[in-house]
């Protein structure tokens, strides 16, 4: 291998990149240029680094949060024992390492996105392919898929990832309830991940698991099956949101 190109690819793999200060994911293997450069016959060339897909997973999830605080699991922050109780129950999930979903619904304010997003977060450490779907707004894209005849591709990016996290699964963003096409849409992604026990599904909800039953029982007990254990349903307490301690 000629040595003054494998000296400039190292060069240039060791040059630090700046990815890291718009999504605060360190990477080794590019420093955070998004690239990896390596000597391929008489020229220096770049793939895109492995990071790759965890980034779009972290910005998809950042997207929310921009100016505050990382939401992980760490930075989950215990003032009442029933927190307590939610942060054990997404620590033990993930020790498990296995394919379990995890399910919390129930009071909103409580945390449930804070700590379905730190469960997140660690999968996405572990390499796991982690899309994020904001259900009342990847709901309205894939109903304008069925209308653009693109219906079939947009709803595989939910069926198939390695990790799906649902976040306030059945929120309506109209008001109107829920619909037979979002009952349509919800059941067919949790039912083909349901059916493949390698992929793992992180859900929240403003409904408790019963409450999903009344919405719609095939859903529900699908979740209920595969999380198991990792099964929380708040109940209703304002003095459980969190936002009324907030200045």
């Amino acid at each position: 291998m000629n040595e003054y190109l494998s000296n400039q690819a190292i060069t240039l793999n060791q040059t630090q990149g700046t990815l890291n200060l718009s999504d605060g994911y360190s990477c080794e293997a590019c420093n955070n240029k998004g690239l990896v450069y390596f000597v391929r016959g008489d020229e220096v060339v770049a793939r895109l680094c492995s990071c790759r897909e965890k980034r779009r997973a972290i910005r998809a999830i950042n997207e929310l949060y921009k100016g505050g605080e990382r939401l992980t699991i760490n930075t989950f922050e215990i003032k009442f024992s029933w927190q307590q109780s939610i942060k054990n129950k997404a620590l033990s999930f993930l020790s498990e390492n296995s394919d379990k979903w995890f399910f919390i619904g129930g009071q909103s304010g409580c945390g449930k996105t804070h700590i379905c997003t730190g469960i997140a977060y660690e999968l996405i450490e572990r390499t796991k392919s982690v899309v994020y779907m904001r259900w009342v707004d990847r709901l309205w894209e894939i109903k304008q898929s069925i209308k653009m005849g693109s219906y079939t591709d947009e709803i595989s990016k939910y069926k198939n990832c390695d990790v799906l996290y649902i976040d306030d699964l059945f929120k309506c963003g109209t008001g109107d309830g829920v619909s037979a096409t979002d009952l349509k849409i919800a059941f067919e992604i949790i039912n083909h991940r349901y059916a493949d026990r390698t992929k793992i599904t992180v859900i929240s909800s403003e409904y408790t698991l019963g409450e999903l039953s009344k919405i719609d029982e095939a859903c529900a007990s699908r979740i209920k099956q595969r999380a198991g254990v990792y099964t929380l349903s708040i109940e209703r307490d304002l003095n459980k949101n969190l936002r009324r301690y907030t200045t």
